[in-house]
């Protein structure tokens, strides 16, 4: 099964502060590039993120995006009381109300006010569970990428078909209209030959010598048995359940050639006109491939 290289995915795991979210999205390109944006605590797992969507998907320009609760940092906290400092302060304020007579007394919403009394230390993550939790979000984003991919590439699985189809009817039309053309051609070689020379003598040999010449700028059944099987090629690729992208671009510029010296080689109306409609067809399955993986 082909597989489209544009798609998104979005993957959670996690709660609290360890809490991650991931979003995964891929366009075309011609081999594999990974751009990530991490949050600077989870920037460790860097090689062990492009280690696992390299795994995953073969080619295209992927771009994954990671957020994490309270930007990367537990929103747990512990709360630790500066009691060096906080004694200072009570003797200090003590000594302020001996001194002007201020009967109001030391309440706690006064030492929260003082400051670096209370200090809060940001709880340190489970280094391993962050990293599960990344991970299991990265994978479930690139299941849902997957699925899209797939999905798209259903849908260009069933145009390659389609306009392969057209493309193999046409060369078929093509194999009939020329198959007596060779003959044909050479018989009024000969006939054409024989009035314009028929006082003098013909040389056997040099007759034979043009009119294979006339032959082989004529018969094009290679071509057609090559572009058949470029065709027959094409549709083993796409039942393959690995990436094919670059192989069919390949197979479509091999049979183009094909295609190309077909109509240098034919000289009927009727088959040059199947051949622009051949290459009519080539193209915009190439336009479509350019987007398989």
């Amino acid at each position: 099964m082909i597989k489209s290289m544009t798609g998104f995915g979005r993957g959670a795991s996690g709660e609290g502060g360890q809490a991650v979210t991931v979003e995964i999205r891929s366009i075309n390109h011609r081999y594999r590039d990974i751009v990530m944006r991490m949050p600077r605590a989870l920037q460790i797992y860097e090689e062990d993120v492009k280690g696992l969507v390299a795994s995953r998907i073969a080619r295209g320009r992927i771009e994954l995006s990671v957020s994490m609760a309270g930007n990367g940092q537990d929103i747990s906290c512990d709360i630790e009381v500066n009691l060096g400092l906080l004694r200072s302060y009570v003797r200090a304020l003590n000594k302020l109300k001996e001194e002007l007579g201020i009967s109001e007394g030391l309440g706690l919403s006064t030492i929260v006010g003082l400051r670096d009394v209370l200090i809060a230390r940001p709880l340190e993550p489970d280094i391993e569970k962050t990293k599960g939790n990344l991970m299991e979000a990265i994978n479930e984003a690139l299941d849902g990428l997957d699925s899209m991919r797939g999905s798209e590439g259903k849908r260009l699985e069933t145009d390659f078909v389609e306009r392969l189809s057209i493309v193999e009817e046409a060369v078929a039309r093509i194999k009939t209209r020329t198959s007596g053309a060779v003959e044909d051609n050479l018989r009024r070689f000969r006939d054409n030959l024989e009035r314009l020379l028929k006082d003098t003598p013909l040389d056997p040999q040099r007759v034979a010598q043009e009119a294979a010449i006339m032959v082989d700028r004529m018969d094009v059944s290679e071509e057609i048995v090559r572009a058949r099987s470029h065709l027959k090629q094409f549709r083993d690729y796409l039942a393959m359940d690995e990436p094919v992208g670059r192989r069919l671009d390949f197979l479509l510029q091999e049979l183009h050639r094909e295609i190309n010296t077909l109509g240098v080689k034919a000289s009927d109306a009727q088959v040059s006109k199947a051949i622009v409609e051949v290459k009519a067809e080539i193209e915009k399955i190439r336009e479509q491939v350019q987007n398989i993986e």
